[in-house]
């Protein structure tokens, strides 16, 4: 507030200087006016830009706009949220939003949170209508969803009724979704060094208007004849003041905007939509990533590769699937596996040939395709490929809706040429249990037409639901025998050897129940109990192409990529193996046993398996106990606290739920690594950016304040007019800088260690700073005072061009050798300043290594247009004399011979050489800026 205070202090006392110059000063109305239109130009650029960049930011979102599940005649699709109308029928599942409101038709276990209209953070529970035909008005919260809140738990379809305005939620005008571009911590920060120079501003205007007055007054100038001379007063308070305005870095929150704005259009580019601004500056600072493996670093295209079910006193019965992906066209081979069930794994890559088998009913097989047909929350549709170019508009293929593994073992079932319909019509679901991250399983009870009884149908994790069985079954559904702890532990090692192998492994069981038992009487703890063993399914969920090239990217740029998935261990492991993720000395870890690690253990630990999500707090808070900055992957309902703890949340756009992207800052709109390694590039590249550039406007501003203020308790001397200071502000200040923004980035921003420090200037950064500022000023007093003075003098060469107008006005040179001097120093303050945007494109590389290996056509004409502009002036007499005559703007430019741009290049390079130096020093002990 002390900072805002004082520079809204400035900003009035300027105004009135100004206001007053109009009336008292007629001859400086030009350089008065200029400056006004200079900051309203500002101004008006801000607000066009701040405009630009709401539409732009609300652009990105739309690229990883909310979706819903509908059934539109009789088929189950996924459309954009906005486009669901009333009448439509909306799938509900775990994590959706609500995309209206909705009168529910049938619900199984339905809790939702109604947080955004109520502000009560409990889950509500919800059930269906009582009996069809209810007219809108009659229908109750309880029967009802609204837009704007989320599923908790459960499942549900529900009509719609209202929609957008004229939803509840749209009757009260509150806003769910909404882009944050206000005060972001890296804009505070960048608006907090500016307010201190503007600090330094304010006392400069003020010591140095102080100063003048007391020489004025002990000269006998301020009063005449008893009264005070206002006119002098004014012209003094002016020349301050524009002297004032020429070091005020006005320019910094501007193109600050521009950066961030143009990195967020990068990398929404780059399948990173950004939705907090805020974690730009973290996403280059991340150490740590904690990424999930389904999807985010396999390709999410799940495919049933085996099918195993036990063989009791017997062989184990093993199939292998043909096809890939979700397309049904396949078919299931029995594989006789002899005694050496590993063998058979090992031949992943060679899919057997052969006919496909008969599913007989009644055997086991039949009912683990049919249970997974059944108890499953997906359907696969046959569509356009999302990633389709223009010219493949007709390309299609099988997509899934709902949960990929769920999909694929839909698609399972279809190549076993069962017949989707009859079982459809056979089974009356009767309830249902929805799958839950903690629990990692889910059941659905169905009502048998064929003989009136109940049968539970489960499926989830091996090591869940095996300790839930006490039988299993033989060739036939009839056929059950026993399990004890010997056949237990002979299926749990059987589903480790494929999940060892790199598959995911789902194990499935049955249970029918008594058929005098009443749906009320049906509970979860009673139904998941007792069950029946039928065997397990083995997924293939091969790697992303590249993610071992992101991995290997993010390790060399000092970030650890950590995989937390839900799968086993053994599988995490696998394709952590695959993708390079584990090393030689690394551990991997159940989440159960994460509060048993040491922090050394902790640190060397690249998997953790089987996580729940307060185990996934759990890792990103001990990680961030140890000043780690961490990103966080997740795409479930669940996910959502450890993605708003973590320093950056990155929710997956295809997969993720409408809650975890709510709980996000970014969105990955293909769900892969390889772009959250990219985001981090690009992430790193903005930050450097912004270093750089106000690295710069500081440095130039406190050079060329030290310079004023020194200047200003000389008596009687006047350093430059004020159309010189102008012409310095607005051409090397404005234009050049402007090559930071549309550079590329640096070939080795991934080759340096991650930033923990929160400041973006550290230790090195404000040493560099004061080195460039205080040889700047330095090399230009001293430049000015030997031109002025004559140890450098006055050529025929410098005659013989634009010839300033001598004496008239105290702003005006005296002579040749004045004249001389400040163009001198103009030309020595456009080289030092242009070679200071050379040396800070590249922080942590020399300069020369620069311009040869990494260099950019693109910033060469920002860096080049002020040094042509600057030749054209001081060698185009014409071109001064027009400025002169038609605009009365007095640069007073002389030329310079050959000598004269000896000496001028030599002190201009002062600077930066010995910033070079200090760079050399800084890479030689091993650090970096």
């Amino acid at each position: 507030p002390l900072l805002n205070w004082l520079v809204n202090v400035y900003l009035l006392i300027s105004t009135a200087l100004a206001f007053f110059a109009f009336f008292l000063l007629p001859d400086l109305w030009g350089q008065v006016a200029f400056w006004f239109l200079f900051i309203a130009f500002n101004a008006v650029v801000a607000i066009v830009q701040q405009a630009r960049a709401q539409k732009k930011l609300e652009a990105l979102e739309h690229m990883s706009p909310p979706k819903s599940k509908v059934i539109r005649d009789g088929q189950l699709m996924e459309i954009a949220s906005e486009e669901i109308v009333p009448g439509d029928i909306i799938k509900l599942e775990l994590g959706d939003r609500v995309p209206a409101d909705a009168q529910i038709l049938a619900a199984s276990s339905l809790t939702v949170n109604e947080s955004s209209l109520t502000g009560e953070s409990g889950a509500v529970e919800k059930k269906e209508v009582n009996a069809a035909g209810i007219e809108a008005p009659a229908i109750g919260p309880e029967n009802m969803v609204f837009l704007g809140t989320f599923v908790a738990t459960g499942t549900a379809r529900a009509r719609v009724l209202q929609t957008g305005g004229h939803t509840r939620l749209g009757e009260i005008s509150e806003k769910i979704e909404q882009l944050n571009t206000g005060d972001i911590p890296l804009r505070q920060k960048v608006n907090k060094l500016a307010g201190y120079l503007a600090i330094g501003v304010v006392i400069y205007l003020v010591v140095s208007f102080s100063y003048q007055a007391i020489l004025l007054y002990r000269g006998g100038q301020l009063f005449i004849d008893g009264s005070f001379n206002m006119r002098l007063a004014a012209e003094t308070a002016v020349r301050s003041l524009i002297t004032s305005m020429s070091i005020m870095p006005i320019n910094i929150p501007l193109l600050t905007t521009f950066i961030l704005l143009g990195g967020a259009l990068t990398m929404a580019r780059h399948q990173v939509v950004i939705r907090d601004l805020s974690a730009v500056e973290s996403l280059g600072r991340i150490s740590v990533i904690c990424s999930d493996k389904t999807g985010t670093m396999t390709k999410n295209e799940m495919t049933v590769r085996w099918v195993c079910l036990p063989g009791n006193s017997g062989p184990d019965r093993v199939y292998d699937v043909t096809g890939v992906g979700f397309d049904p066209h396949g078919c299931i081979i029995s594989v006789d596996t002899g005694t050496n069930l590993e063998e058979t794994v090992k031949k992943a890559g060679d899919q057997l040939k052969g006919p496909g088998v008969v599913v007989t009913n009644g055997s086991s097989l039949e009912y683990l395709l049919a249970s997974g047909m059944l108890n499953n929350n997906s359907s696969v549709i046959l569509g356009l490929r999302e990633d389709a170019s223009k010219e493949k508009r007709k390309s299609r293929a099988y997509r899934a809706i709902g949960d990929a593994t769920d999909a694929a073992i839909l698609t399972l079932f279809r190549k076993s040429k069962l017949k989707e319909a009859f079982y459809g019509s056979t089974y009356r679901e009767i309830c249902s249990y929805p799958f839950d991250s903690n629990l990692k399983r889910m059941t659905r009870v169905f009502s048998d037409k064929r003989n009136g009884k109940f049968v539970a149908f489960s499926k989830g994790a091996t090591e869940v639901l095996l300790p839930l069985c006490d039988s299993l079954a033989a060739d036939a559904i009839d056929e059950v025998e026993r399990m004890d702890e010997d056949a237990r532990s002979m299926l749990a090692k059987k589903a480790n050897l494929f999940a060892s192998h790199g598959y995911r492994v789902i194990s499935f069981a049955f249970r029918h129940l008594d058929r005098t038992t009443r749906k009320g009487e049906l509970t979860r703890n009673t139904v998941e109990d007792e069950l029946t063993y039928l065997g397990f399914v083995a997924i293939i969920d091969p790697p992303r192409n590249g993610v071992a090239e992101s991995v290997a990217e993010a390790r060399g740029a000092g970030i650890r990529s950590v995989m937390v998935t839900g799968d086993s261990l053994e599988t995490a492991k696998s394709v952590a193996l695959q993708v390079g993720i584990t090393e030689e000395f690394d551990l991997a870890s159940d989440a159960h046993n994460v509060a048993d690690l040491s922090d050394e253990e902790f640190l060397r630990t690249s998997v953790f398996a089987r996580v729940s999500p307060e185990d996934k707090m759990a890792i990103v808070g001990r990680y961030k106990k140890q000043d780690r900055i961490v990103a966080v992957t997740g795409d479930g309902v669940n996910d959502a606290p450890a993605l708003s703890m973590s320093d950056v949340g990155l929710a997956m756009g295809l997969t993720g739920t409408d809650v975890a992207k709510q709980s996000a800052d970014m969105i990955i709109t293909d769900d892969s690594f390889n772009s959250v390694v990219v985001g981090i590039r690009e992430g790193r590249g903005l930050f450097q950016k912004i270093r750089s550039i106000i690295f710069f406007y500081i440095a130039v501003n406190v050079g060329e304040a030290l310079l004023y203020f020194g200047a200003s308790f000389i008596p009687n001397f006047t350093l430059l007019n004020a159309w010189q200071k102008i012409y310095i502000f607005t051409t090397v200040h404005a234009i050049p800088p402007l090559a930071f923004i549309f550079d590329r980035l640096s070939s080795d921003v991934m080759k340096e260690k991650p930033r923990d420090s929160e400041d973006i200037f550290d230790k090195n950064m404000w040493i560099a700073l004061a080195i460039f500022s205080v040889l700047l000023a330095f090399v230009l007093f001293i430049v000015y005072l030997a031109t002025a003075s004559g140890v450098l003098p006055v050529f025929a060469g410098n005659r013989a061009g634009y010839i300033p107008n001598f004496g008239n006005g105290v702003l005006n040179a005296v002579d040749w050798s004045q004249a001389k001097a400040r163009t001198m120093l103009l030309s020595v303050a456009v080289i030092a300043e242009i070679l200071l945007i050379v040396s800070l494109r590249r922080l942590n590389k020399p300069a020369l290594k620069t311009l040869r290996d990494d260099s950019y056509w693109f910033i060469w004409p920002f860096l080049l247009i002020i040094p042509v502009l600057h030749l054209l002036l001081m060698y185009v007499p014409p071109l001064q004399e027009y400025l002169v005559r038609s605009l009365n703007i007095g640069l007073e430019i002389i030329p310079l011979t050959l000598l004269d741009w000896v000496i001028a290049i030599s002190f201009g390079m002062v600077p930066m050489v010995f910033l070079e130096l200090y760079k050399w020093r800084v890479r030689n002990r091993g650090a970096f800026f």
